[in-house]
């Protein structure tokens, strides 16, 4: 019986300028019916009527490349999205 090696630890390369680089992250909740009219009386408070079921996650994206997929969540008074799992686009 051969002993498993153990994986070699390694220390990850310093990421302090990617850390302060700028993306764009959008959460993607379809409303087809939605129309522009819509969205310019949209007001603090307001209700969407999405249809999204709610135990289904939303596709979370980074500069438009999926990163995962996310649930909506608030803290305090504020809407949030958690990230529930992490699936990197590989292109």
């Amino acid at each position: 019986m051969s002993a498993l090696a153990k994986p070699e630890l390694t220390t990850p390369p310093d990421l302090g300028p990617l850390l302060r680089l700028d993306c764009s992250v959008t959460a993607e909740l379809d409303i087809p019916s939605l129309t522009v009219d819509d969205v310019l009386r949209l007001a603090p408070g307001a209700v969407l009527n999405t249809r999204w079921q709610t135990n289904r996650d939303l596709p979370l994206r980074v500069n438009g490349r999926l990163l995962g997929f996310a649930e909506f969540d608030s803290v305090e008074n504020t809407m949030a999205v958690r990230l529930t799992e992490f699936v990197w686009e590989q292109q």
